[in-house]
């Protein structure tokens, strides 16, 4: 197979890089991102990126979840929406756009308001006061329903790691092959 040389998976946003690895590749990739940015922070098997609370299990297993994200998230006042037809415009619709946007980004770990959330995107044009009401009543779900997306495919030796700011320099035009993004599948898996 042509992974079965693989030493190294990567995925980056902005100036973050995360990763998979041997502590001897981790150590090596961090070397070299040094030299090139200067001194960096490492973290690994605890850590946040993009949002997104990641932990390597002591089985290698690792478990994602965005339940922090989620607290913060407060559901639309919908007092004035008396009536369920009722478009709504202004501050409510702008405020529908922002609480589906927050919950859309949930959907990198919770599968499970999926097609809520998607019945809800629809409506972005007109949405009307039942959406709202939808909407928060998927709000309220996820605040109250823990999700944790557990990977089972990193096995020791390899560790997850995370090397915020690490990236990203704007004057160095050889840094951009950091800032895209990389994905890597094994078909066995």
């Amino acid at each position: 197979s042509p992974l079965d040389n693989l030493k190294l998976a990567l995925s980056t946003h902005v100036d973050d890089v995360k990763g998979a690895s041997t502590e001897a590749v981790a150590d090596a990739l961090m070397d070299r991102l040094e030299k090139a940015f200067g001194k960096l922070t490492r973290q690994k098997r605890k850590f946040e990126h993009t949002g997104v609370w990641h932990e390597q299990m002591s089985d290698g297993s690792v478990h994602c979840t965005q339940d922090h994200y989620v607290k913060q998230l407060r559901t639309i006042p919908v007092e004035s929406c008396t009536d369920e037809e009722q478009e709504v415009s202004g501050d409510l619709l702008e405020s529908y756009w922002s609480l589906l946007g927050a919950l859309g980004w949930t959907l990198v770990t919770r599968s499970d308001i999926v097609v809520h959330v998607g019945h809800l995107q629809r409506q972005t044009a007109k949405p009307r006061a039942k959406h709202l009401k939808q909407l928060n009543a998927v709000t309220r779900w996820v605040k109250r329903k823990s999700c944790v997306l557990v990977s089972r495919a990193v096995s020791t030796p390899w560790t997850v790691y995370c090397f915020p700011d690490s990236a990203f320099n704007p004057r160095i035009w050889t840094a951009w092959p950091f800032v895209r993004p990389w994905s890597l599948w094994d078909p066995r898996i």
